[in-house]
Parts: structure tokens; sequence; C-alpha cells
């Protein structure tokens, strides 16, 4: 099964859900120097998302 890295914000409920790598890391980026927060990646199949308890810690 492919897996792909899933990148989610540790304070809140965002998630970059781009599964292109630049688009990805220029969302985490833009997301990150907006709000301040941070970001974190968990490997995941392509039809999950990341874990809820997860996104809110």
């Amino acid at each position: 099964m492919d897996r792909v890295p899933k990148n989610y914000c540790l304070e809140c409920e965002w998630a970059a859900r781009d599964d292109r790598v630049a688009d990805r890391t220029a969302a985490v980026i833009e997301h990150a120097v907006a709000t301040g927060h941070d970001i974190d990646s968990v490997q995941l199949s392509l039809s999950q998302e990341p874990p809820r308890t997860l996104l809110l810690n």
C-alpha cells in the first residue's frame, strides 16, 4: 500500500490536503508563518487522514 506524508497542525485542526509535495510544502510554510503554529507529519495510506487525536494535541 502506498504511504504518503500528511502534514497537520499541532495547535489547530488545519491539515495539508494536497498530495503534490511542492503544493503541500508551500501550504505548510504559509500556515506556520501566518499563525506561528507548529506543524508535524505522519505517514498514512493515500485514503487516510491524520487521526483526530493528533490534530487536537
